[in-house]
C-alpha cells in the first residue's frame, strides 16, 4: 500500500513523544523547546535532533534537572519550570527597557554569567524576548497610560525629528488636562515617516489617539494640540480640526522664547556680530582653546558653540 504523508500535527505529535514532554511541547504550529524558551525549526526531524544536541540546551537541561527535588512529583516541576522561565524573561525584558539597556546586551558573556550566577535562570537569547516578550511589555505600557489618563481631557503635542539614518521620526506625546493636579506627559506613538509635512503629522495624530482609544476616537476630548510654529503643524492643526472641534492649537513655550531672543538679536546687530567673532576665534584654534583655559581655569568653553536656529516659517 502506498505510503500516506503525516500531517504536520501529528508529525509535531510525534516529535514531542519522542523527545520527551518535559522538553518539547508544540501548539499544533511549531514545536517549542520548554528547556530554551524558543521555537525549534521542525521541517525535518535532523533540525529538531540537532537543537537538543547542542551544548546550550544540554547546559540548561542539566541545571534544570539538577534544581529539581527528587522528592515529590516529578510531572508538577516540569509543568511549573516553563511558567517560571517566562515569567523570568518578562521581568528581564520590561527591566532592560524601563532601564534604557538593549536587548541585544543579553549575549554579553558577562551580563548572562552574572544573571545566570545569582538568578539560576537561563537568560533567553535577545530574539526570543523581541519576539515573545516585546509586545506583551509594550501592550502592558499602553494599558498603563490608558488607565492614567482615564476619562479626562488630553492635551496632545507633536514634534518630528531626524535620526541617525535621516529617517524622518514623528512623536506623539499626550497628557491629561486635570486641575487638581499636575500633568504627566507620555509618549505614546513614535512612527517613522516618508517626508514631513501637514499630512503625514495629521496621520500621525489620528494614529496615536486611536492607540489611546482603540474603541474610537473621543473627538470632544482633544482640547490642545502642541508644537512648534512650523507651517505644516498649522495646517495640520487647521484640518484636524474638522476632525476635532474643541482643540486649540498653541506654541510651545521654548518656541515662544525663542522668537523673543530672536527678537533681540535683531535688535541689537553689532552684539550678535561681537559674539558671533569670538565663537570664530575658538574655532578649530587648540592655542586659544588652552590658552584662555589657563587663563581662567574656573569657566566652560564649548567645543561647539552655535546659534540654535528652530523652523518658525
Amino acid at each position: 500500500m502506498p505510503k500516506h504523508a503525516k500531517s504536520k500535527l501529528s508529525k509535531l505529535e510525534s516529535y514531542v513523544s519522542l523527545f520527551g514532554a518535559d522538553c518539547l511541547t508544540t501548539d499544533g504550529a511549531v514545536p517549542f523547546c520548554k528547556v530554551y524558551d524558543k521555537a525549534v525549526n521542525s521541517d525535518k526531524k535532523y533540525y529538531v535532533l540537532q537543537h537538543m544536541k547542542t551544548s546550550l540546551h544540554q547546559e540548561r537541561q542539566k541545571r534544570r534537572t539538577g534544581s529539581t527535588p527528587q522528592q515529590g512529583s516529578l510531572l508538577t516541576k516540569y509543568t511549573v519550570a516553563p511558567e517560571k522561565s517566562n515569567e523570568f524573561s518578562m521581568d528581564l525584558c520590561r527591566m532592560m527597557l524601563q532601564s534604557n539597556i538593549a536587548l541585544y546586551k543579553t549575549q554579553c558573556s558577562s551580563f548572562r554569567k552574572f544573571l545566570q550566577k545569582w538568578t539560576k535562570q537561563p537568560v533567553p537569547h535577545h530574539s526570543t524576548l523581541r519576539k515573545y516578550y516585546l509586545k506583551p511589555t509594550y501592550d502592558e505600557v499602553i494599558r498603563r497610560i490608558q488607565d492614567s489618563i482615564g476619562d479626562s481631557k488630553i492635551w496632545v503635542s507633536v514634534d518630528e525629528t531626524t535620526d541617525a539614518k535621516g529617517q524622518f521620526v514623528v512623536h506623539t506625546v499626550v497628557g491629561s488636562l486635570d486641575g487638581s493636579k499636575a500633568s504627566i506627559p507620555y509618549v505614546l506613538n513614535s512612527e517613522v515617516v516618508e517626508s514631513t509635512n501637514h499630512a503625514t503629522i495629521a496621520q500621525a495624530f489620528c494614529d496615536a489617539l486611536n492607540i489611546l482609544w482603540p474603541d474610537g476616537l473621543k473627538h470632544d476630548r482633544v482640547l490642545l494640540f502642541v508644537s512648534d510654529a512650523a507651517s505644516y503643524m498649522k495646517k495640520a492643526a487647521e484640518g484636524l480640526k474638522i476632525l476635532v472641534p474643541k482643540m486649540v492649537f498653541i506654541t510651545c513655550i521654548a518656541h515662544g522664547i525663542h522668537r523673543v531672543c530672536e527678537e533681540i538679536r535683531k535688535a541689537f546687530p553689532d552684539v550678535d556680530s561681537f559674539m558671533g567673532n569670538v565663537k570664530k576665534k575658538f574655532r578649530k584654534a587648540p592655542s586659544r582653546i588652552q590658552a584662555f583655559r589657563e587663563l581662567a581655569p574656573g569657566l566652560s568653553l564649548r567645543r561647539t558653540a552655535r546659534v540654535q536656529r528652530i523652523r518658525l516659517l
